[in-house]
């Protein structure tokens, strides 16, 4: 009995966050004009139609239902508090915006994980802790519900609408460590795997587009990011072709999403522990299009800093079978330091890159964003 009412109740609760995150408002679906969009979203979603077609005092339950979610919330308003790591906040209303799938995205809150300027890194919450699992953090305030270490990505400070309040330091430290952490795939008849795709559709549909205000006003627009603009196309369209890819956090440039991918039906390379361990991504776009990835094992031979230049050296496992462009940048926290592009001949394993004039402490690994491409 216990397994039975567990499943009515997530099966319940899935049903509300599938209106909460793919449907629109009251107010456009029951407007006695429909518009195109409703019209297609009808035909999509059973719920919609059903409460569109049903009488006076269903709509009005409705109606109650939808008050209740965001019932006894204390905000305030985003010109009245300093963004800060720990705190929960409303995005934007008008965030929202129909989707090419026809469902009606609405705009999550969010966790504040850390602040970088006007690039702030959040993880999605979700209201409902009966939809938490594995890398979830269900977070002290109740109203607050879960954090989704498994849905982490980089906004605009100013989508920022109201803050809700703020977390205990070890919750934003737990979702931090979840972040990490592999996970166990799936069943996809699960209410959990398609609750987690939803989640994830949401906070791409919301945040990828304010990814290019970041990247103009962290000075993204660099040659790095022009040449390979020019070569995969803009940020948000080619993250939506990595569906079948491994992504990492919504990546505020091209150079740290290609960075980031993996191919999940690749076996990664094995790298000897007396070496230091490197995986790079060799890229190339195929004439229709398409993407091909592999990622490469690599050991490092050269890791110096020397009178104001960074000079790092290294040799791939295999060698390639065409000439590549290396692309690689150095950070400070999301700023771009210093940029390198240099030609990897046909045949050959070896790679290196120098930062000239660059200053020491950011002369680190961890500070380095380096792939391969086809020209």
């Amino acid at each position: 009995m216990e397994s039975t009412n567990r499943a009515l109740t997530m099966k319940l609760a899935w049903q509300e966050a599938y209106r909460l995150r793919s449907c629109p408002g009251d107010d456009m679906l029951l407007a006695e004009q429909l518009t195109a969009e409703i019209t297609r979203h009808l035909q999509l979603c059973p719920a919609c139609s059903d409460i569109r077609s049903s009488a006076p005092q269903s709509r009005e339950a409705w109606r109650k239902l939808s008050d209740k979610l965001y019932d006894g919330f204390v905000s305030h308003r985003a010109t009245d508090v300093k963004p800060e790591e720990g705190q929960v906040w409303a995005l934007r209303d008008d965030l929202s915006h129909w989707g090419s799938d026809g469902n009606y995205y609405q705009p999550p809150h969010v966790l504040l994980l850390r602040t970088d300027g006007n690039a702030l890194t959040v993880a999605q919450t979700y209201h409902d802790s009966v939809l938490a699992g594995d890398g979830d953090i269900v977070l002290t305030e109740s109203t607050y519900g879960f954090a989704e270490s498994w849905n982490i990505y980089t906004i605009h400070r100013e989508m920022l609408a109201h803050c809700r309040g703020a977390v205990k330091s070890d919750e934003v430290r737990a979702v931090q460590h979840e972040a990490g952490q592999p996970r166990a795939e799936l069943d996809e008849d699960s209410i959990l795997y398609w609750f987690r795709n939803t989640e994830v559709q949401v906070g791409a549909e919301i945040a990828v587009p304010a990814v290019a205000q970041v990247l103009v006003e962290l000075e993204r627009r660099s040659k790095n990011e022009v040449d390979l603009q020019n070569i995969f196309g803009t940020l948000e369209n080619l993250y939506r072709k990595l569906v079948n890819f491994t992504r990492p956090e919504l990546s505020a440039s091209l150079l740290e999403l290609l960075v980031g991918i993996r191919d999940p039906q690749a076996v990664m390379p094995i790298i000897a522990a007396t070496s230091t361990p490197l995986q790079v991504n060799v890229v190339i776009k195929q004439s229709d299009g398409s993407l091909t990835l592999k990622t490469v094992g690599a050991i490092l031979t050269e890791n110096n800093w020397e009178d104001g230049d960074y000079y790092v050296a290294g040799k791939l496992k295999e060698a390639q079978n065409e000439e590549l462009l290396l692309v690689a940048s150095l950070y400070s926290g999301r700023t771009i330091v210093c940029e390198h592009q240099r030609r990897v001949d046909k045949g050959s394993p070896y790679f290196h890159i120098i930062f000239r004039s660059v200053p020491k402490e950011v002369c680190t690994l961890k500070h380095l964003r380096f792939i391969l491409v086809k020209p």
